[in-house]
């Protein structure tokens, strides 16, 4: 599965000092369990948010995607995604974004 997702943050200063904020993501799925492309609608991304699970608070953080979609026969679905970021410094952290 992968996705290709536009974020549409309004307030970029605001969004990255409070991981509460959420972002539009918009884009699309594609996978071939759902038959290739599906349209994003209505997604969420949020960024450097603290993972409850974790002992160290201080250097972890996620990049949380909530995308909704629907199959081909226009049932819903929900993918919910996170990615770990470790924060050793400020631009390698960016870094980590990326890929």
């Amino acid at each position: 599965m992968e996705f290709v997702l536009t974020i549409t943050i309004d307030d970029l200063d605001k969004f990255i000092s409070d991981p509460n904020l959420t972002a539009r993501a918009d884009g699309h799925i594609q996978t071939p369990y759902f038959r290739g492309q599906r349209e994003v609608v209505n997604g969420i991304f949020n960024l450097f948010v603290t993972p409850s699970s974790s002992s160290d608070f201080n250097t972890a953080k996620e990049m949380h995607y909530t995308l909704y979609f629907f199959d081909e026969k226009n049932n819903p679905f929900t993918f919910y995604g996170f990615k770990t970021v470790i924060k050793e410094d400020l631009i390698e952290m960016w870094n980590e974004t990326t890929t």
